[in-house]
């Protein structure tokens, strides 16, 4: 949690408002823009397969996964697995991230 509150004038003090700004260029630059759109998104059953690329490599360093919480938080698990094009084995696939929650 952030300690983003004004001073005792109600003002954001000008060294907290760049230190803030820095902050939000940083979050822009991570996670402003997506690497590439989608290809393609299937269902099977409870699986979710996304195509991301179908050209060049791509490197990704990080990406965001969210839950529609509407009807409440209903995923209990997960697991990201991705699968390389330049494996000789294009049915292996690696497990990247797993946890309990979204």
């Amino acid at each position: 949690m952030l300690d983003l509150t004004p001073d005792r004038t109600g003002l954001i003090p000008p060294a907290y408002a760049r230190r803030y700004k820095q902050l939000g260029d940083f979050i822009r630059s991570c996670y402003g823009t997506s690497a590439e759109p989608t290809k393609r998104l299937t269902l099977d059953h409870s699986n979710i397969y996304i195509q991301l690329f179908d050209s060049s490599p791509v490197t990704i360093d990080r990406s965001v996964i969210q839950e529609d919480q509407t009807l409440g938080q209903v995923i209990r698990a997960y697991t990201v697995d991705v699968q390389l094009i330049n494996t000789t084995d294009t049915n292996q696939w690696f497990t990247v991230a797993q946890g309990t929650s979204i």
